[in-house]
């Protein structure tokens, strides 16, 4: 959980970021790249595709009453580095297990593993083994789970960066895990598969 910050749009990215997000307003998901100058972010380029939902209006989602396999695919994003070492590689997984407390969960009023798009994936702890691949790229890394996913997991948009992905986020990158595995920042998203335990 990161303090909320200001990101300044100017009317000129403003155009381009809308053709991305045509909801640019109160309560929907945006995913926006920009620079960070004199303390002040500034909002470039829309990456991924928005959600047609409002965040306080998630679809329902049909639970199997099963657990997912080992592997999973879906779309895997990064995130700022700001509060990060330089080059720290490790994603932020969506499931991990209750006990963490993760204030993630807390700040999207969700019982630890109830979050709705996430129910049925393996809960992981700190520090487990998380092999990733870049559907993409075939560049398949493994990383150590370094944190809760964002409240973003919720949402479940697809990635449509070499196909469309079959399901939304299950991972949340570091930028040098992200680009390790052959991201393309600009587009903010790939398909990539997980696998538990490698």
């Amino acid at each position: 959980m990161r303090p909320p910050k200001t990101v300044v749009i100017s009317p000129l990215a403003s155009v381009r970021i809308k053709v991305r997000l045509p909801n640019l307003k109160p309560g929907y998901l945006v995913d926006i790249i920009g620079v960070r100058r004199r303390g002040v972010l500034q909002g470039l380029i829309a990456t991924s595709p928005q959600p047609p939902y409002r965040s306080d209006h998630l679809p329902p989602h049909a639970r199997t009453g099963r657990r997912l396999p080992d592997a999973i695919t879906g779309s895997a994003v990064w995130h700022d580095p700001a509060d990060e070492p330089y080059g720290v590689l490790g994603v932020f997984y969506p499931a991990v297990e209750p006990g963490a407390g993760c204030a993630e969960d807390a700040a999207a009023k969700v019982a630890p593993g109830q979050a709705q798009a996430y129910r049925e994936l393996p809960y992981l702890s700190i520090g487990s083994a998380l092999h990733v691949k870049n559907e993409c790229t075939n560049i398949g890394r493994t990383l150590p789970v370094t944190g809760c996913a964002p409240t973003a997991r919720l949402f479940n948009d697809h990635c449509v960066a070499c196909k469309t992905s079959p399901r939304g986020r299950i991972a949340d990158l570091t930028l040098a895990s992200f680009v390790a595995l052959g991201g393309e920042l600009e587009q903010g998203c790939f398909n990539a598969t997980l696998t538990i335990g490698r």
